[in-house]
């Protein structure tokens, strides 16, 4: 494949992303500040489809840390514990509804994914060496920090308590 056709279907991409935030600011916004959190939650989206999208067509994870996607991960689901059925940390225009939720649900499906082709599937084009922080060291801080430190916007502890252990895990793991 040319370098032409390549950059046109990257161009494309990125035009189809546009189209999509645009859209959804225009259908699923009030058209204020909290919007930004799900758009936000889509450029991320976003990254981890690239970067899922790039390790499986080159079939090489070459540069991509396991640590960081399983930190990653991690973060993802327990910001989905929290906001699939308690609405306290969502964004307050209508994009928190539904858009915001399938956006984090995902980044976490993306980032899983991730996760599995450098464990499993292309193990061998992994850089194992140069993965320094260990997820253990950023995970029970986190936890131990978001147990005594939490907000309670859904008035329920452990929902609470998982989306502070996620914003403070995701907070470290790069």
């Amino acid at each position: 494949m040319c370098i032409r056709d390549r950059n046109k279907r990257e161009l494309l991409i990125w035009c189809g992303f546009s189209v999509f935030v645009l859209l959804a600011f225009i259908f699923c916004s009030d058209g204020d500040f909290s919007f930004f959190l799900t758009l936000a939650g889509a450029v991320q989206m976003f990254g981890f489809g690239l970067i899922l999208y790039g390790a499986y067509k080159s079939k090489n994870v070459h540069g991509i840390s396991s640590q960081t996607i399983l930190c990653y991960t991690i973060s993802f689901f327990f910001r989905l514990c929290s906001i699939l059925f308690f609405d306290g940390y969502l964004p307050l225009d209508s994009s928190g509804d539904y858009l915001y939720r399938i956006v984090e649900l995902l980044s976490f499906l993306f980032s899983l994914g991730l996760f599995i082709l450098i464990t499993f599937k292309f193990q061998a084009s992994s850089d194992k060496q140069y993965d320094l922080i260990k997820s253990y060291y950023l995970i029970p801080p986190a936890l131990i920090l978001a147990l005594l430190f939490h907000p309670s916007l859904n008035e329920y502890s452990p929902a609470d308590i998982s989306w502070t252990f996620a914003l403070y895990l995701e907070s470290v793991e790069i």
